[in-house]
């Protein structure tokens, strides 16, 4: 699906970089084969705390979110941030032998210590704010347009409103902070890269949330974000994760 959708702007691309309405507009939306797949199993039950993929996936009550600010999603129980701290306790006390409190999202969150004693896929972070706490890496490293190492996954590379696009979408390990565009404006591509222009392309028919922004490039004369290369569609093309072919 996506590799449909990268073969499609790289092929508006040779239409030309020029056009400022192509450039700050929507795209229109590309033919791809909608094919239907049969729905896998529904996956256990995750205890509470430990690493999730939807709500589904947890108890009553819990949702699967992340620590603010963090990555890496967990089974959250709810919570009143506004309780006493008594409440709180007892209320994020849903497993034995767990100290957890109460997040200003209205979810609780697992403290931690040394050695580190949270489940597979967090770990225990030192924030400004909350203490040490289960959760996964800092978001926000890569900045939009930035190659992101944790497809499909919110962040942690990524900042807020993009989504790291990548890994088995596109038969690779990486992906890219794609920006959404709801408006249909894009952020500017960072001052280091050269030959490069950002267009916002509506993603949402093929069940993406947001619509999404990605770099069309000149192969001849642009610079890509690092771990990205322009790739060439008959002398125009688009930004895209090393290693990628159409």
């Amino acid at each position: 699906m996506m590799r449909a959708v990268l073969l499609f702007l790289a092929m508006m691309a040779c239409g030309g970089l020029g056009d400022a309405e192509v450039s700050d507009g929507v795209a229109p939306s590309a033919i791809v084969d909608s094919g239907s797949a049969a729905a896998p199993p529904p996956a256990p039950l995750q205890a509470a705390y430990t690493a999730c993929v939807t709500d589904a996936s947890c108890g009553a009550g819990e949702a699967c979110t992340t620590v603010p600010g963090y990555a890496t999603p967990y089974c959250a129980p709810a919570c009143d941030p506004d309780a006493s701290a008594e409440a709180q306790a007892q209320t994020c006390g849903v497993v034995e032998g767990i100290d957890a409190f109460c997040t200003p999202s209205g979810r609780c969150a697992r403290t931690c210590g040394e050695p580190d004693t949270c489940p597979d896929d967090l770990a225990c972070q030192r924030t400004d704010t909350m203490g040490r706490v289960c959760a996964g890496e800092e978001m926000g490293s890569a900045g939009p347009y930035g190659t992101c190492t944790h497809p499909l996954e919110a962040g942690p590379d990524c900042p807020t409103e993009t989504d790291c696009f990548g890994g088995s979408l596109l038969g690779i390990e990486n992906g890219i902070c794609l920006p959404w565009c709801d408006s249909g404006d894009c952020p500017e591509a960072p001052d280091e890269l050269e030959g490069v222009t950002p267009l916002c392309f509506d993603t949402t028919e093929y069940g993406f949330e947001h619509p999404l922004c990605v770099l069309l490039c000149v192969p001849s004369a642009a610079v890509c974000p690092s771990g990205q290369e322009c790739l060439d569609y008959g002398g125009f093309g688009i930004c895209a994760p090393d290693g990628l072919t159409l």
